[in-house]
């Protein structure tokens, strides 16, 4: 996605979210005003705010990572503000599927999922990628 703005590529990506709930049998709900979840999905008759995010893959390409607050500033300087209590899940794709991540098991800056293991072997605290598909 050369050459778009950050605005046009968070559009994309939540469209590309939104389509894989779709095609996984979820009913897909947004709002009509601006809020701070991208959409509501409907599993099973119980409803889930999902905050939608760009993911990043890191140079080594051994992990994505993407930004779990916003930043707003003003004359007083920048202010960072975390999803929780205002959205139940963060949903990213990555090489074409889509993972969702509870926003609880996440830091107030940002979530890194590992695609292969450290070299050290060390895997204590570490969350996986392929924890977090959409089918999980």
């Amino acid at each position: 996605m050369r050459n778009l703005t950050t605005q046009l590529v968070g559009r994309v990506t939540e469209l590309q979210v939104a389509l894989a709930f779709i095609q996984h049998g979820y009913v897909v709900s947004q709002p009509l005003i601006d809020t701070r979840y991208d959409f509501i999905i409907d599993k099973d008759h119980k409803l889930y705010r999902i905050q939608v995010k760009t993911c990043h893959k890191s140079v080594d390409e051994s992990c994505i990572t993407f930004n779990t607050s916003n930043s707003h500033t003003n004359t007083k300087g920048t202010s960072n503000r975390n999803y929780k209590g205002e959205a139940d899940y963060f949903a990213t794709i990555y090489n074409g599927d889509c993972y969702l991540v509870p926003v609880d098991e996440c830091g107030n800056r940002g979530k890194t999922l590992r695609i292969k293991e450290p070299k050290n072997g060390n895997v204590c605290g570490i969350s996986f990628l392929k924890d977090y598909t959409i089918e999980k």
